[in-house]
C-alpha cells in the first residue's frame, strides 16, 4: 500500500489525501464515495457498503461529493440508482426481520415497484449506507465504459475505502467488481461466483449482477439471501 495511504486512520483524512492526489496527477473532475450520511452510518448496528461500477451523470464536475449528489440522483429516476436503494430498504426490512425471529413475506412486485416510486424512503435507506466505485470521475453516458473502469481501478485506495468503512456486508454490483474484490489482499485466495453470498472473515460478501439488470424478484431474492445469512452466522 501507499506509504501514504498506510498513515491514514479516519476517512476525512483519506478525503484529504485523495484531493491532494488527483489534483497532483491533473484530475480535476471526480466523485469522492463513501458514508452517504457519515453520522446515521456510524449509528448503524449493520454496516453496509454497496460496492459498484462507476458513478453516471457528470462528466466536467469538479470535485462531486457523493454525499451531496445522492437525492438528486434518487430523483433522476435512474434505474441503477433506484434499484440499489430499493434492495437496500428491502435488505434493511428482513434484517430486522430475521432479528426478530421472524420470516419476510413471500415476493410481492407491487411492494416493490410502490418503494421505488417513493423518493423519500430511497433516500432514507441509502443514508444508512456506504457507496463507492471503482471508477472515481464520472461517465454521463449510459452504458458503463470499461476500460476508463479499469484503467482508473486503484486497489490500494479501494481497499483503504473498505478499512476505515469497515462494513458487516459488502455487495458487489457487476462482474468487474467481483473481479477487483479478488484483487484485494484479504480475498485473493477466494472464489467468488456471480449471485452468490459468502462468509468470510466475519463479513458476508454478496456479489450480485450490476443493479440495472436485476428485476424486482432479483432484488428480493438477494436481499432474502444476504439477511438470512446474516442470521446464520450470528453477525
Amino acid at each position: 500500500m501507499k506509504s501514504e495511504l498506510k498513515k491514514i486512520s479516519n476517512y476525512d483524512d483519506l478525503k484529504n489525501w485523495w484531493i491532494n492526489n488527483y489534483q497532483k496527477l491533473g484530475i480535476e473532475d471526480f466523485v469522492i464515495d463513501g458514508a452517504i450520511n457519515p453520522k446515521i452510518y456510524e449509528k448503524e448496528e449493520i454496516k453496509i457498503l454497496i460496492f459498484q461500477l462507476e458513478t453516471y451523470g457528470y462528466n466536467e464536475c469538479g470535485i462531486t461529493f457523493m454525499s451531496n449528489e445522492m437525492e438528486n440522483w434518487l430523483k433522476d429516476a435512474k434505474k441503477t440508482n433506484r434499484n440499489t436503494a430499493v434492495f437496500v430498504h428491502f435488505l434493511f426490512e428482513y434484517i430486522k426481520l430475521f432479528k426478530q425471529g421472524k420470516t419476510p413475506p413471500d415476493f410481492l412486485e407491487d411492494d416493490f415497484k410502490s418503494v421505488y416510486q417513493d423518493v423519500d424512503i430511497l433516500i432514507e435507506a441509502m443514508n444508512k449506507v456506504a457507496c463507492i466505485n471503482i471508477r472515481k470521475t464520472s461517465n454521463e453516458n449510459i452504458n458503463a465504459d470499461y476500460e476508463s473502469i479499469d484503467k482508473e481501478k486503484d486497489i490500494e485506495l479501494l481497499q483503504k475505502q473498505i478499512e476505515l468503512l469497515n462494513p458487516q456486508i459488502i455487495v458487489t454490483g457487476g462482474i468487474p467488481v467481483k473481479n477487483a474484490l479478488l484483487e484485494f489482499d484479504e480475498y485473493k485466495n477466494s472464489e467468488f461466483e456471480i449471485g452468490s453470498v459468502y462468509n468470510i472473515n466475519t463479513k458476508i460478501v454478496a456479489t450480485l449482477n450490476h443493479f440495472s439488470r436485476a428485476s424486482y424478484g432479483d432484488l428480493y431474492d438477494k436481499a432474502f439471501d444476504i439477511a438470512k445469512a446474516l442470521s446464520i452466522n450470528n453477525l
